[in-house]
């Protein structure tokens, strides 16, 4: 986890740290959040309305997905074309995504 503090998200009247959002999955003109804890909230906006609230460790690796960078668990190959989270789950990689993803590794 990142040592510096994160600007909280507001989910309603909840705030919550994003460091303890996992990925965030759009469906159509809602987006899917999906929290350290196993739980998830359903909210009125799309990916791109969270797109600016987001720190940086957060990649759109899909037209479809976020995900916390601090989570990936394994960048598989291009020809597979997904990554998987420390919680189990695989998450497909665009083509045009995938360069960025890479460079991003190579940072960390």
């Amino acid at each position: 986890m990142s040592s510096t503090m994160l600007p909280l998200l507001w989910f309603g009247r909840k705030a919550v740290d994003p460091n303890h959002i996992i990925r965030l999955e759009a469906d159509r003109n809602y987006t899917l959040f999906f929290f350290l804890d196993g739980s998830k909230t359903l909210m009125s906006h799309t990916l791109a309305f969270y797109e600016g609230a987001l720190p940086p460790h957060f990649i759109r690796v899909h037209k479809s997905h976020y995900v916390n960078t601090e989570h990936v668990k394994n960048l598989g190959s291009r020809l597979r074309s997904e990554l998987e989270l420390n919680n189990g789950k695989r998450i497909p990689i665009a083509r045009r995504r995938w360069k960025v993803l890479k460079d991003f590794a190579k940072t960390l």
